[in-house]
């Protein structure tokens, strides 16, 4: 009994002075400088001694997620100390571990199985979640208190709003606990949680068509495994819908920042293309691709055999561009097996079409990309591998297939941006993957006892 109040005691206190403001602030909390390191660069840090501990631990972790996640994780973290031996780099360079930290960041799935094993989710706890998500909106959209700017701007080496992969790992996070822990206290989850998705998706449209489309397969695949268990009456069915729409269009009012004219009325249609128009999104920019075979001009770019591909649509020719090139020096001292290591900028991100307006950006701004870029199909492959492992054992644990609907859309929005190559999105991402299957499996032990 005593073990369980502590390690509920450290849950809690963990959540409230690191998780918790991971997810108001991100990249700013993340930024906080202590001494001459940065909060992100301490996270990384104890995430890799962390690593070093599980795999030596192997008993203990074979026990609960057995043998092919165990060499598949070990080989993952392996292939990164030999690749920095290769290239004949002190382990004291802090650059090493910002560019290999999605790996050691993977760590924090098992925190929970090691650390937190006997906590419940209370419902302290999951109205706190909601509370935070509601706050990230309020953020976002209306106002960002002046004194925490003044903080970040002062103590942290960055302040930023938070993103829209920011957002949406919050609010899958929220959601996801809501529908499987929230009905035990309150009946009408299943109708919050879609008036709760109606108000946000207008932010995620305005902010990303990333996190949009990651958006809609969550909300589809919740939806799919839930719907049956509900059972609305017609007039009930009607009251939801219109609440929804309501829902929506008052929240695009806000995020779009609408002033109607006395006489006129602002319609859903024009809200919506309001909302699609600041990312210059419309279906034939969005879908339209074309292939290239050889360009003079374009001395910048250089072409497959059968040419390349570019697209109408500014963002997404941004990024192919990227990735295109990516695979294409990857060819060079086959780099495709290997990778670039984690000693230098990936050879693609020195073309200066690539590093922003302010010329830092050395992201790829897609995770497996950027996977490929500093490991080599090599460690592609472990990757995903490991991922696959992961879904095997939580279909085993839990009897269903509850963690795909968290891992899939978290999955699709780091394709589209440089989430994953951040300490503060892998590192929610991995730890809430742990604790949501660890207190489920829990959950499930409890039932069939």
């Amino acid at each position: 009994m005593k073990t369980k109040f502590k390690q509920l005691n450290y849950f809690y206190f963990f959540s409230y002075m690191i998780v918790f403001p991971t997810f108001l602030f991100g990249r700013s909390f993340m930024g906080l400088q202590i001494n001459r390191f940065r909060l992100g660069e301490f996270l990384v840090a104890i995430s890799l001694m962390f690593a070093i501990y599980q795999i030596i631990d192997k008993r203990n972790f074979i026990n609960y997620f057995g043998k092919q996640i165990y060499f598949s994780y070990l080989l993952l973290n392996i292939f990164v100390f030999l690749s920095i031996i290769f290239h004949d780099v002190s382990f004291l360079n802090t650059y090493v571990y910002k560019t290999s930290s999605y790996i050691w960041l993977m760590s924090n799935i098992f925190i929970f199985y090691k650390f937190f094993v006997n906590v419940k989710i209370e419902k302290f706890y999951i109205i706190l979640l909601n509370f935070l998500l509601l706050l990230s909106y309020t953020f976002s959209v209306f106002y960002f208190p002046q004194f925490l700017k003044e903080i970040f701007t002062n103590y942290s080496d960055k302040f930023d709003y938070l993103k829209a992969s920011e957002i949406l790992i919050l609010f899958v996070v929220v959601l996801f606990i809501n529908n499987r822990f929230l009905p035990n206290y309150f009946k009408y989850t299943f109708e919050i949680n879609l008036l709760i998705s109606s108000f946000f998706f207008p932010l995620f449209i305005f902010k990303s068509r990333g996190s949009a489309l990651a958006f809609i397969i969550f909300f589809v695949l919740e939806f799919l495994k839930f719907k049956n268990e509900q059972k609305f009456s017609l007039i009930k069915k009607i009251c939801l819908i219109i609440l929804i729409v309501l829902f929506f269009n008052i929240s695009a009012f806000f995020v779009v920042d609408i002033q109607p004219d006395d006489d006129n009325i602002v319609t859903t249609s024009e809200i919506v293309t309001e909302l699609l128009d600041n990312k210059n999104t419309n279906a034939q920019n969005f879908l339209s691709f074309y292939l290239i075979q050889n360009i003079d001009d374009l001395d910048s770019f250089k072409f497959m055999k059968n040419g390349r591909i570019f697209s109408t649509d500014g963002n997404i020719n941004w990024r192919l561009q990227i990735w295109q090139d990516v695979l294409l020096q990857s060819f060079d001292d086959f780099r495709y097996l290997f990778g670039t290591g984690y000693t230098e900028k990936i050879p693609a991100m020195n073309n200066p079409l690539y590093v922003g307006e302010d010329g830092t950006n050395e992201y790829v701004h897609n995770y497996f990309v950027n996977v490929y870029a500093r490991g080599g199909v090599i460690q592609f492959i472990l990757l995903i591998y490991f991922y696959l492992q992961l879904i095997k054992l939580s279909n085993h644990k839990l009897n269903n297939n509850d963690m795909l609907n968290y891992l899939t859309p978290l999955i699709v929005v780091s394709l589209f941006d440089s989430s994953m190559s951040s300490p503060h999105f892998p590192f929610i991402f991995f730890l809430y993957y742990g604790q949501i299957l660890i207190i489920m499996n829990n959950k499930s032990k409890r039932k069939n006892n």
